[in-house]
């Protein structure tokens, strides 16, 4: 105290200098002994990029022999990218024949593909590009959006389609598009570029193809186009009575407020679907005959898989029926339907039923309908191991176990229905360690079950 005196009577004013000098002084000597501390403790330059060159941008390129970007013909030949030890290539297999080449000439295609879209396009870019593979001799690349066609022959590009957003879902054929505008469907068709609606009774809340699980969410719509490209599986979506979610943006300036529709656990009401199928060329849309679901696939609480394709739909090679699944909310059950796409009538098949949780797969939806037997195949957890089972059509009735024992079956990736081969992936039978996967075969009726991958 009677050091303060000395300076005479101390204003509140004063007393708050002093202790702001005093606070000041401090903080510069933490942060010269912090300034001294980190010099110490500096990383040497050669040790961080030691560290640095572990990264996949510097690793990947050590690995070859890799396949990348596959695509198949209708004649029976892989096309896909592979890494060499002189750099990247697109390669052509023929599963026939055997025989392997390079699809192109990297260095005519970069020509060709600079004089259809009049840039300059190198080799380099080349290799970065989305090739498909067409009919004979032709190869779809992508390039800003716009899709050309290439000959491999001549190398000679036109475009074939206009640029296509992403938020826009391609038919088969490739010749239409269909998006989402002002909670309708329209279609686009890229002969001429010509847009349409397909329906017109959507509102906010209560649109089409809306894909929106609130968790996660995307502009592009939901829907599974059939084979012939001539209707597409979809939903109305009725978020009418959803609670909303609000996140407010920390940066600098106003704040962008975005609120969406987001059920959450425990709230009285979620998202509802109501499935329907949509003609396009009759420009019809018809509602199946059945109560709508709740919005879950059998396996995820969303009804979309990433590229915004309707989960838990298969379609007949016709077209003119698809079968699909009906999960509740607890995903307690799954219920195996098939509907007509004309008149909208549907019928039940199968109904599964778990006391705990139902999924229809481990790593992807593992069911398929075989249309030209009438049969399906199905995934169950029916002997507390994940397997694939043969289901009846005509009686619902389950014909035979296809694979089984103490080993569980991942995901059904393919099924050949002219000869009843299935392949599929598998963890847990080969022994040591579960988590590596292997690629089987094995006939419907439950025989030649065959390991692809023994160097696993």
């Amino acid at each position: 105290m009677v050091a303060f005196m000395s300076f005479g009577v101390l204003t509140e004013e004063t007393i708050v200098s002093v202790v702001t000098f005093i606070l000041v002084i401090v903080s510069l000597i933490c942060i010269t002994n912090s300034a001294v501390a980190d010099q110490s403790d500096l990383l040497d330059i050669k040790i961080y990029q030691q560290a640095e060159r572990q990264l996949s941008v510097y690793t990947d390129v050590q690995i070859t022999g890799t396949v990348t970007m596959p695509s198949w013909s209708d004649e029976g030949k892989l096309l896909f990218k592979t890494r060499t030890k002189n750099g990247e290539k697109f390669v052509i297999v023929d599963a026939i024949t055997e025989e392997k080449r390079e699809a192109f000439d990297t260095r005519k295609m970069a020509r060709a593909l600079s004089v259809a879209s009049q840039q300059q396009i190198d080799t380099e870019k080349v290799n970065t590009l989305n090739v498909k593979i067409g009919h004979t001799n032709f190869v779809l690349v992508t390039l800003d959006d716009s899709i050309y066609t290439c000959d491999v022959t001549v190398y000679v590009c036109t475009v074939s389609h206009f640029p296509v957003s992403k938020a826009e879902f391609v038919a088969p054929n490739g010749q239409y598009a269909v998006f989402i505008h002002e909670h309708n469907l329209w279609l686009r068709d890229f002969r001429d570029n010509s847009e349409k609606p397909l329906t017109t009774d959507g509102i906010k809340d209560f649109g089409y193809a809306t894909n929106n699980a609130g968790w996660t969410r995307r502009t592009k719509p939901v829907v599974k186009w059939s084979p012939d490209s001539k209707k597409l599986a979809t939903f109305k979506h009725d978020g009418r009575n959803v609670g909303q979610m609000g996140v407010i943006s920390t940066s600098v300036g106003h704040p962008e407020i975005d609120v969406w529709k987001y059920p959450l656990p425990g709230d009285e009401n979620i998202f509802q679907i109501h499935r329907l199928v949509i003609d396009i060329d009759k420009n019809k849309a018809v509602f199946l005959d059945m109560p709508a679901d709740d919005h879950r696939s059998s396996i995820t609480d969303h009804v979309a898989s990433g590229d915004g394709t309707l989960l838990d739909v298969d379609w007949s090679a016709d077209s003119s029926h698809f079968a699909f699944v009906s999960t509740p909310r607890d995903h307690k059950s799954a219920i195996l339907k098939v509907a007509d796409a004309s008149s909208g009538k549907v019928h039940t098949i199968f109904v599964e039923t778990e006391e705990s949780f139902f999924e229809s797969g481990v790593t992807g939806v593992s069911w398929k309908y075989l249309d030209k037997s009438n049969e399906f195949v199905w995934f169950s957890q029916r002997s507390d191991w994940g397997h694939l089972y043969l289901i009846d059509g005509a009686t619902g009735e389950i014909k035979n176990a296809i694979t089984q024992g103490t080993w569980t079956v991942l995901e059904l990736l393919e099924v050949n229905q002219t000869t009843g081969i299935l392949t599929f992936t598998g963890a847990g039978r080969e022994g040591g360690d579960p988590y590596f996967h292997s690629l089987y075969r094995v006939h419907k009726d439950g025989s030649g079950l065959r390991l692809l991958t023994p160097e696993n």
